[in-house]
């Protein structure tokens, strides 16, 4: 009797762990290099694959640049998606990206915010008086770096702001970080991505920046040198298509020019 509860307990410990293993080998891995400011849709993303796909996504984000970097220095990725299309266009001409799988993924807009408890509004045709309406720092990604910087640069040189403000600028690593930095009180207005804005409950919205004052937000998606596998590709679609894209504009993000529909095939 003792014998048969033992063959018993061992033979559903080997079933537990063979079915383990069958729902291991069906999870696949997709690594995407994702700029900063993407970071939340993604993690939401992630879920939604995870639960319906069995597609685990690895997401690692960082400012543009560094992640073009560590690329060209052989990071291992799959897709890679950046708030920038000249360093793409550097990943491209290194042939670290598969030729033409290239896309505009999505575009974003910037906003002036200001900490909660200073609070303060800006209109389209009094944007130069920025410098007077708060107290403090004004917070910008480093515009060397980092391509929210780029675009705050362009848009605060164009507003006729740049070179009075200049002394004032704390310079953040990311987008996310600028954000963070208003947050926490450290500056008492900023520039940051209308995306990384509308998540946050403690910062107040000044003004929506008119877009003709910088070049266009877009970000390119790509997919990584050797990554061709059906899951991949399948992840690249996702991000394209409903509800993918349902997902980023929940999270402030503008559609891209691309086609969506409503069905994608399973990964095979």
């Amino acid at each position: 009797m003792g014998f048969k509860l033992i063959f018993s307990a061992v033979f559903l410990m080997l079933l537990s762990c063979q079915k383990g293993e069958t729902k291991t080998q069906k999870t696949k891995e997709v690594t995407i290099f994702a700029a900063a400011s993407t970071g939340p849709a993604l993690q939401e993303i992630a879920v939604y694959l995870k639960n319906h796909e069995q597609i685990r996504l690895r997401i690692h984000v960082a400012a543009s640049s560094i992640l073009a970097q560590q690329i060209r220095y052989g990071a291992p990725c799959d897709l890679v998606l950046l708030a920038d299309p000249v360093w793409m266009k550097e990943l491209s001409d290194q042939k670290k990206i598969i030729p033409n799988s290239e896309i505009i993924l999505l575009s974003n807009r910037l906003v002036i915010i200001s900490p909660l408890r200073e609070t303060f509004q800006l209109h389209a045709e009094n944007l130069n008086t920025l410098p007077h309406k708060f107290q403090g720092r004004f917070v910008v990604g480093d515009p060397e770096h980092v391509p929210v910087g780029r675009y705050a640069k362009a848009a605060l040189s164009a507003m006729k702001v740049w070179q009075p403000l200049i002394s004032r600028f704390l310079y953040a690593s990311d987008a996310r970080a600028a954000l963070l930095w208003v947050e926490q009180g450290e500056a008492g207005a900023g520039m940051i991505y209308r995306s990384d804005a509308i998540t946050s409950k403690k910062v107040h919205i000044a003004t929506l920046v008119p877009e003709a004052l910088h070049p266009p937000i877009h970000y390119p998606m790509a997919m990584c040198k050797s990554s061709e596998r059906n899951e991949v590709k399948y992840v690249r679609d996702f991000l394209t298509k409903a509800p993918g894209q349902n997902i980023f504009k929940r999270h402030g993000f503008q559609p891209s020019a691309v086609s969506k529909i409503e069905k994608i095939p399973p990964p095979s």
